[in-house]
């Protein structure tokens, strides 16, 4: 097969468009760790990554399992990460060099949805997902840039009251925001 490149990366033919990778076409590869980078305050996590300790010893007895969500950073062949800071992480505590990544290219510039898609993705993950704080962080940003309730709703995969619920939250003065966070309300 003929070889072409998207972004520094060789790919076979019929990996590449126009537009690269899409949210209804997924463009993915194996893209080294050090090639994939992290912007702080990214993350939606309000309080750090939390214990990944298991998660690096399951890496290191399987592997790298469950791909990272990047898109194309302004330097050639390189990448900045929307979601899987936890698995990037753990990686690397587990030596492990050589990433399974969805390549994004339809988030490049785009941080409002980049945010979303890092929420919807941390929704699904049922061993530490986001706390209602943190989807009503990034929902707040959200809503500031202009998106409605509705479109928050559909991005990152949630019923439109939960986003209200989650706003409300974040909103909420911090003595409430602690009581939730200490799980008694």
């Amino acid at each position: 097969l003929a070889a072409n490149t998207f972004h520094g990366l060789a790919m076979t033919v019929g990996d590449t468009s126009d537009k690269g990778g899409t949210a209804k076409k997924l463009l993915t590869a194996v893209i080294e760790r050090s090639r994939v980078h992290v912007t702080k305050g990214f993350n939606p996590r309000l309080g750090g990554l939390g214990d990944i300790s298991w998660l690096v010893e399951s890496m290191k007895k399987e592997g790298f399992t469950s791909a990272i969500v990047v898109r194309p950073s302004a330097k050639q062949g390189h990448f900045d990460l929307v979601a899987g800071e936890r698995r990037y992480v753990a990686a690397g505590k587990a030596e492990i060099e050589n990433l399974a990544c969805i390549i994004r290219n339809d988030l490049v510039g785009d941080d409002a949805r980049a945010k979303a898609v890092a929420v919807s993705e941390n929704s699904e993950d049922t061993r530490t997902p986001l706390t209602a704080i943190e989807v009503g962080t990034v929902c707040l940003g959200l809503e500031e840039a202009g998106w409605t309730i509705n479109k928050i709703a559909s991005e990152i995969g949630y019923d439109a009251m939960k986003v209200r619920r989650c706003l409300q939250l974040v909103k909420a003065p911090d003595d409430v925001k602690k009581l939730n966070r200490d799980g008694l309300s």
